[in-house]
């Protein structure tokens, strides 16, 4: 059986330079806006931002953990995540299925930390 070769995204923030190459937005007009609501590579950042916002409410609220707690389990949860991606879903495939993308660790260790943020608007 032949495997196909690993899939990793390893430099950091890379994310930017995909937003700025892909969207056609001027931040001085506001009509260009929704160009940038309906482009795939920002919806992709926005959603793995979202992914953990409510870990981030969980672990603060109900677990009541620490700023710092919150972000190192968002960040294992999303090394998780990455690891899993990575490693054909533990062996179950011959091969990555998913791209491990370093940024996605940093995007969603963000939902986490901003969730935590933003739990006492939300009671």
């Amino acid at each position: 059986m032949i495997t196909e070769p690993t899939r990793r995204q390893l430099v950091p923030f890379h994310f930017v330079q995909v937003l700025i190459a892909s969207n056609p937005v001027n931040l001085r007009d506001p009509s260009t806006y929704h160009l940038m609501l309906t482009n795939m590579d920002f919806l992709q950042v926005a959603f793995n931002v979202l992914l953990t916002v409510p870990l981030g409410v969980f672990l603060r609220y109900r677990s009541n953990y620490s700023f710092l707690k919150t972000v190192l389990n968002s960040l294992g949860v999303s090394l998780f995540f990455e690891l899993t991606q990575l490693t054909g879903f533990w062996g179950m495939y011959s091969g990555a299925w998913r791209v491990f993308d370093v940024d996605d660790l940093f995007l969603n260790t963000l939902g986490g930390t901003v969730g935590w943020l933003i739990t006492p608007l939300l009671i």
